[in-house]
């Protein structure tokens, strides 16, 4: 084998470890905030989902609802415009709770975009 193989062969091994190193197993969620219901029987648990999509791409997020018990009663999973950047809890620029759901108003980075998500009780 030549050198001019040899270097191709190696560059790309190294360009494979370092595609597999930076995009591979990307999908941990991190706790973003956590938000306790007024009654304290239900909790709001803000996720994000990955790692951003660079340079300049949005980032997977997650809400879960869960009862006192620990049980997940409703779930969200979205992408936010943040610029390239991670979810943050500057994100959620508003929680109402209501007697049978939660709404959970976000706003992004990169667009300024608002959008809600309710998730219910039940």
């Amino acid at each position: 084998m030549n050198k001019t193989k040899l270097l191709s062969a190696l560059l790309a091994i190294f360009l494979l470890a370092f595609c597999l190193c930076s995009c591979g197993g990307g999908e941990e969620d991190k706790l973003i905030s956590k938000y306790q219901s007024p009654d304290g029987e239900y909790t709001l648990y803000f996720y994000q989902v990955g790692d951003p999509q660079w340079s300049f791409g949005s980032v997977g997020a997650k809400l879960l609802l869960k009862n006192s018990d620990g049980k997940t009663v409703d779930e969200e999973e979205f992408s936010l415009q943040n610029d390239g950047g991670n979810a943050d809890i500057s994100n959620v620029s508003a929680i109402s709770w209501s007697y049978s759901y939660v709404k959970v108003s976000f706003i992004e980075f990169d667009t300024t975009n608002t959008f809600e998500y309710v998730l219910n009780y039940e």
